[in-house]
């Protein structure tokens, strides 16, 4: 594992590998057309866990060890970078962002800070993943080609104590772009 050109399934595997970090890679939920042109063989599931469960033995089956991270899925729908009245949850933003990675293209740029402008992060994990997730939904790129290697884009953000990273990794389905989510907690302050 070198660089930022590693499958995101491999990468949310390793991270999580000891079990003491706390991983959850959130992915999209896709249509049934769509989940033929991406899977083999033309594979479709009917719910979210017999996806998690193809996806749990796919990684199993190619790395020695048995990963503990979580999987969340989210609805695929079009995301648009149009700027948009922030909600009252939104307001509530959490404190700042700590570190950015460089930028490699304009609209993941605009999508970085609209992910740092959210305000849904709370202590509870699961709601934080889930409304992360709203956010980062697919990406259309208006017929334009997408460049060949896209590393990935690191965002680490403060909760109360906790300090989470997150990183919005391109990956093709269809015609569009969806961005997977890697969230992990790195530490709890005293």
């Amino acid at each position: 594992m070198t660089g930022t050109s590693i499958n995101p399934l491999f990468h949310a595997a390793y991270l999580a590998k000891d079990g003491s970090r706390d991983v959850t890679l959130v992915i999209p939920w896709l249509s049934i057309k769509d989940q033929e042109l991406v899977y083999p063989n033309k594979i479709v599931f009917d719910s979210p866990l017999e996806q998690e469960g193809y996806v749990r033995c796919w990684i199993e089956g190619r790395v020695d060890f048995r990963p503990s991270f979580s999987i969340k899925f989210y609805p695929a729908k079009d995301f648009t970078l149009a700027p948009k009245r922030p909600t009252a949850a939104e307001r509530k933003m959490a404190e700042g962002v700590m570190a950015a990675t460089e930028a490699t293209n304009a609209k993941l740029d605009a999508l970085t800070e609209q992910l740092a402008g959210l305000a849904s992060w709370t202590k509870n994990m699961d709601a934080a993943v889930a409304d992360l997730a709203s956010a980062t939904t697919t990406l259309k790129m208006d017929n334009q080609p997408w460049p060949s290697f896209i590393p990935p884009r690191w965002i680490t953000m403060q909760l109360e104590t906790h300090v989470f990273r997150v990183a919005i990794l391109p990956t093709m389905v269809t015609k569009q772009f969806a961005l997977l989510c890697l969230i992990e907690r790195l530490w709890t302050m005293p």
